[in-house]
């Protein structure tokens, strides 16, 4: 109860995003989880019930835009780095079997999460994004995928990208699939889910739902106008 109390400056919050941070300070340095008398110690039962609830109240506030400022912020975060994907959608677009490799990797890194956006057409074009929890939980909440917040240590979002090369139109020559620590979630997707083609999506809908509905639900036209 100490650190629980030192963590809000003396005072006693129940809030359960505030339990969640405290119990980090014991969870992310591997140490006991906490007691409050002989016997009664929290349980790692509690702490999985306690992260299912922060991830409930997360996609509630998300959800509930009007209400918090939480879908203005994330929809924010998540848009960086959905725009290098779609951005590398239309580079293979205009010029397709392409050799590269490169690496975009941050001066400072932090350790918990790894994006590697892996592009499979006739060679391969890397791009890896490093960073925190912050970073990988806000594409997941903006995608509408399911997941237990915050996301675990060295958890790892993987895009792939393949050619179709019998396909008549050229809008569908590209295909998504999306990867999250090794499980396909690509039907979770929100502007996947309808139309996937083998199990695949067409990107498209990432170029769509980048240039269009994220700023959309920001009723701005252009990133500037969130920062005016």
């Amino acid at each position: 109860m100490y650190h629980l109390l030192e963590f809000n400056k003396g005072s006693v919050n129940t809030h359960v995003t505030s339990t969640s941070c405290c119990i980090s300070l014991f969870v992310c340095r591997r140490r006991s989880l906490p007691c409050f008398g002989k016997g009664n110690c929290l349980s790692y039962g509690f702490l999985s019930k306690l992260l299912n609830e922060t991830s409930v109240r997360g996609k509630i506030m998300f959800d509930e835009g009007p209400r918090y400022v939480a879908k203005k912020l994330q929809l924010v975060e998540a848009h960086g780095v959905l725009y290098h994907v779609a951005e590398a959608v239309m580079k293979l677009k205009s010029f397709p079997h392409t050799n590269i490799i490169q690496a975009r990797l941050p001066s400072v890194f932090s350790s918990s999460v790894i994006l590697c956006l892996a592009f499979a057409v006739a060679f391969y074009l890397f791009f890896i994004f490093s960073g925190h929890d912050v970073m990988l939980a806000p594409l997941l909440r903006v995608m509408g995928v399911p997941f237990t917040d915050p996301p675990r240590y060295a958890a790892h979002l993987v895009i792939e990208f393949y050619e179709a090369i019998d396909s008549p139109s050229a809008k569908d020559v590209l295909l998504l699939r999306f990867i999250y620590n090794g499980v396909d979630i690509t039907r979770n997707v929100n502007f996947c889910e309808i139309v996937l083609k083998n199990g695949l999506c067409p990107a498209q809908q990432l170029e769509n739902f980048v240039q269009n509905r994220i700023l959309a639900s920001l009723g701005v036209v252009s990133l500037k106008d969130i920062c005016n």
